[in-house]
Parts: structure tokens; sequence; C-alpha cells
């Protein structure tokens, strides 16, 4: 018995949907693999055997920095996968478009043409739409320089590199700096200032100024960085992070 074009179609848009809903669910458990993964990496920093917190300070490193810097760096890869894959699928859909509708002219295409057709169009639709009104792009590169430049400085922290060469950890100061620094990338992320957010990211990296200064001030990059500035301005007093 031969099962005709028009009766196949169900079947194959069936084949389709579960397709495309076991892809989701691997990339689901792949995102959920990875992220545990770059947190158990940066747990590991914190946790050398040369420690830099005490436990108070560790408290608040995870809760400001190792989780903001996770959810930043998730939010990142998965609002890339979504943007080239709906890219992707728009770039696709449009070129395969003239091809079903060069089978219906004339009126003989199956209705099985007619039904792929009208999918791939609704595709293509819902590509274009997810991507301009949830600003996946945008999303994504916020994102991603947000991670770095949380990265860089936590790097920087944890191995007294750059401008926490020179840095006194034992009185606590060096990571009131710190504590100082995540809350201003936080605030720029809120307000979506890349260019600001990765020349912070820089700034991390970058010597001490060999002045006589022993330990790392904000006041000195505050003027160079009015953002970091006016941020430095509305800081709210730190609790006492001395070391235990």
């Amino acid at each position: 018995m031969q099962v005709s074009g028009e009766q196949s179609a169900p079947a194959v848009i069936l084949i389709v949907v579960a397709v495309v809903i076991l892809v989701l669910l691997w990339v689901r458990l792949s995102w959920a693999t990875d992220r545990r993964n770059f947190r158990r990496m940066h747990e590991g920093l914190m946790d050398q055997k040369d420690p830099v917190l005490s436990a108070t300070q560790r408290q608040f490193a995870e809760s400001s920095w190792l989780r903001e810097l996770v959810s930043a760096w998730s939010s990142a890869k998965q609002n890339k996968w979504y943007f080239l894959t709906f890219r992707f699928i728009g770039v696709a859909g449009a070129l395969v478009l003239p091809v079903l509708a060069s089978q219906s002219l004339g009126g003989t295409s199956s209705q099985s043409v007619g039904i792929a057709t009208f999918v791939v169009s609704v595709a293509v639709a819902i590509s274009a739409g997810a991507i301009q009104a949830l600003k996946f792009g945008s999303e994504w590169a916020v994102s991603d320089q947000y991670a770095a430049a949380l990265e860089a400085e936590g790097w920087a922290y944890f191995q007294r590199a750059g401008h926490y060469r020179d840095a006194n950890y034992a009185d606590g100061g060096a990571f009131q700096v710190f504590f100082r620094r995540i809350e201003a990338l936080r605030r720029l992320r809120g307000e979506r200032r890349t260019a600001d957010i990765r020349t912070m990211a820089a700034e991390a990296a970058k010597e001490p100024a060999r002045d006589g200064a022993s330990t790392v001030s904000t006041s000195d990059s505050a003027k160079s960085n009015p953002s970091q500035k006016a941020a430095a301005s509305d800081e709210p007093p730190l609790p006492d992070f001395g070391r235990d």
C-alpha cells in the first residue's frame, strides 16, 4: 500500500517537531553541564593554596562576583545560540521559499508542498520577529563584554596581578577595591554601556603606576573614567572586609 504525499505530510511534520524538541533538550543539558564546569573552575580559583579571602570575604565574593560571573557567562552563551539559530532559520528559509513557490506555479502542486511553504514562511517570520523583539544579538554582545570584564577583574584580584600587584590584602583594602569595581561593572551592565565595561576590563590588567604608591586606589582611575568617578562618588559605605 503506497502512501501519498498528502498522507505523509503530517508524519513528516511530526518527525521534524520531534527532532527539534530533542535538539532543544540536548542544548539545555549541554548548557547546564557547561555552567557547572565554568563555576567549578572559578571556585577552584577562590580555593587556591594561598588564599586571599577570609571566610566573610568569600561569602561576599560568591554572592557579588562568582554568581554574577556565571549568570553573565550563561546569558552570553544562550543569547549567542538563539541569535545564530534564528538567523540561520531566517536565511535558510528565505532561500528555500522561492524554490517551494516555484513548485506551486501552474496550480499543480501537491498538498505537501503547500504545507511546507506555509511552515517555512511561519518559521522565517517567527525568526525575524524573535531577533527584533528579544534582541538576542545586542544581549549577547553586552553579556559577553560583562562576563569578560568580571572574569578579568577576578583573575587579577585572585592572582595578585595587574593593578592588584602591589595591593594590601592583609587589612582588606584590596578586597574593598575589588568589591567597588564589581558594583561599578554591575551598574554599567544595567545601563548597557559596553564601551565603559571594556575600559574597566582593560584596567584590570594594567600594572600600578610606579609613583611610590603601594596600594590600589580608585581615585586615579576615576579621574580618567567619568563613569567610574560617578560610581565611586555614589558608593555607599562598605562593611568591614578585614581578614578574620
